[in-house]
């Protein structure tokens, strides 16, 4: 006889046997899973509903299009299993940690972890989480929701979207906008909040959460006002919306690309856009990935570039400006809504570790070795050009200041870290300490946090293997700690669990309050942009202020953001993506 463990809603019921669980909801009847873990001392039993689909399958007409409702399913959905990733290309180091290696254009699911007790009356927050993956590369079943929604008593939700150019293919115009992606993770989020009081949440206490460009991602949905409502915080994870990689600064060029390379009319007309819906997905992607992503080089040349040819654009509807106009410009409704959340942003000490990560690719047309560091004469010739071609405008003074800020006479292992610094801080710290302090701006009713995590990973040590002079954690170190490998826990060691554990309980305590303290954590206060406080999370956390001051300082007075408004001359950052 099935056990009636939950009554909520009207005749809500989930039912156990066989380790499934079968849950009403006005979608019609789901069945899931039933189990528990043991994490740090903690054991947990949760139940676990996969591969949701949220809007109709992305394809024929649909491919290029804004997503569909799904809607409800007739019998009894199914929810036991992951469906496939979202198309992309097959990645043979994540391919060990998902259960399901497929890839499909019928993608646009989610997944949710709920922990036991969940009702009615006792309603759980929730974190909807958007992975990263440069926007061409990740999948929600990656990220193991369950030992955060256990340890931290909330509601976990993962998502799927499209990625890549069936996710932001863009012509800037009407007939192909772009942005797909981004309106796939609204809906998933509107979803959630118009559905998961049947899973026990609570849809007035949401938070959205992701990761490098699933934290580029939920920073931008933090400025489209129409989401007022359907999430109340966020939390940015080596991403901010202000960031020179947030956007795509060639989508046309790319479009046409794109269009030429599958033989259909490259002057971006209808009859270009249904040619392109009538290729195979495989026939696209094969396409996408003859068009340089990432860290790369070009033309033979000694130079690294870091490219995202399919990214958001400024489409006139879900972004009407440049994110950077949106925050640092006049009071608009994107500056009101992103005003009202409460935030957290924060990455790890070595963000801009891809740049080494190019050079080595390249290494062949060098005269030194990677692994022992970079030779300042490298930084000043093929480095500082790239940097202000692509997002100072050729500024041939600012080229000075920056070389001076960062060059090194120590040594090439010290030349290599501030190499590493400055894609950090271009990429990562910069925008993440300017959007809070636009965040805190006469605004005192609302809580904001700023974090850098120090502990290191299996990963890291793999890393110090190739770069010696690598001694820190790297772009998504945090990861490793927050979702926990399934069926890897035997790998973490009783540190590593700690911090786990402590993370999960700073981020779920800020989804169900705002705020991320509670019992046994060290006090973490709000920032603002007087003391500058933040947390440096690690095994033993600190509290520290004015995170790379001197390096914040030099980058204000580049982009002359100390003075109210936007005054910075045109350059990449700004007039590319909107501001002219």
């Amino acid at each position: 006889m099935a056990r009636i463990v939950l009554l909520f809603l009207t005749m809500l019921t989930i039912v156990f046997g066989n380790s499934t669980v079968i849950l009403k909801t006005k979608l019609g009847n789901i069945k899931g899973i039933s189990s528990s873990f043991t994490f740090d001392n903690y054991t947990r039993n949760y139940n676990e509903f996969r591969n949701i689909p949220f809007a109709k399958p992305p394809v024929g007409d649909l491919r290029f299009h804004q997503p569909i409702p799904y809607g409800g399913w007739g019998d009894t959905y199914d929810a036991t299993r992951f469906g496939p990733s979202c198309i992309q290309s097959v990645n043979g180091v994540v391919d060990q940690y998902v259960p399901n290696t497929n890839t499909s254009e019928d993608c646009l699911v989610l997944n949710i972890y709920v922990p036991s007790g969940s009702s009615e009356s006792n309603a759980k927050s929730v974190i909807i989480w958007v992975h990263g993956g440069a926007y061409y590369l990740g999948q929600g079943m990656f990220y193991d929701g369950s030992y955060l929604s256990g340890i931290g008593d909330v509601i976990v939700v993962t998502i799927n979207y499209r990625l890549g150019a069936f996710g932001f293919f863009s012509t800037l115009d009407d007939m192909a906008l772009g942005n797909y992606g981004l309106w796939d993770q609204q809906m998933a989020i509107k979803w959630v909040h118009d559905n998961i009081e049947s899973f026990g949440g609570n849809p007035n206490s949401i938070t959205i959460a992701g990761q490098s460009a699933g934290g580029f991602s939920v920073a931008l949905q933090a400025i489209y006002p129409a989401n007022k409502g359907l999430f109340h915080r966020v939390i940015a994870q080596s991403g901010a919306s202000n960031s020179f990689i947030t956007m795509s600064d060639a989508a046309r060029k790319n479009a046409k690309l794109l269009s030429m390379k599958l033989n259909c009319n490259e002057s971006l007309t209808q009859e270009t856009l249904i040619c392109l819906r009538n290729k195979t997905a495989k026939q696209i992607l094969d396409v996408f990935n003859t068009i340089p992503t990432s860290t790369y080089s070009i033309n033979g040349s000694k130079n690294v570039y870091l490219n995202l040819p399919f990214a958001p654009v400024v489409d006139g509807v879900f972004l009407k400006q440049s994110p950077q106009n949106i925050l640092y410009g006049k009071p608009s409704p994107e500056l009101e809504f992103y005003k009202s959340l409460d935030f957290i942003f924060g990455g790890c000490e070595l963000e801009g570790i891809a740049i080494p990560y190019g050079i080595r690719e390249i290494q062949n047309r060098l005269s030194f070795n990677i692994s022992d560091g970079i030779p300042s004469d490298y930084f000043r010739n093929h480095i500082i050009p790239v940097v202000v071609e692509q997002y100072f405008n050729n500024n041939s003074a600012l080229a000075s200041d920056i070389y001076k800020q960062f060059v090194s006479s120590i040594s090439p292992q010290d030349q290599a870290i501030n190499v590493v610094n400055l894609y950090s801080d271009l990429f990562f710290y910069f925008p993440e300490i300017f959007s809070l302090k636009y965040h805190a701006s006469g605004n005192h009713n609302i809580k904001q946090y700023l974090y850098s995590f120090r502990t290191r990973t299996m990963f890291s040590e793999q890393m110090s293997a190739l770069f010696p002079w690598y001694k820190g954690n790297g772009h998504g170190a945090d990861m490793y700690f927050l979702f926990p490998f399934r069926g890897q826990e035997s790998n973490l060691t009783t540190s590593d669990r700690k911090v786990g554990t402590m993370l999960m309980k700073y981020w779920s305590n800020f989804a169900k309050t705002g705020n991320v303290n509670g019992p046994g954590l060290v006090h973490w206060p709000t920032y603002d942009d007087t003391t500058k406080k933040y947390a440096l999370l690690d095994i033993n956390t600190v509290i520290n202020s004015n995170l790379y001051g001197n390096r914040m300082e030099f980058w204000s007075k580049i982009m002359n953001l100390n003075q109210p408004g936007p005054t910075t001359p045109c350059s990449r950052l700004e007039c590319i993506l909107g501001r002219k």
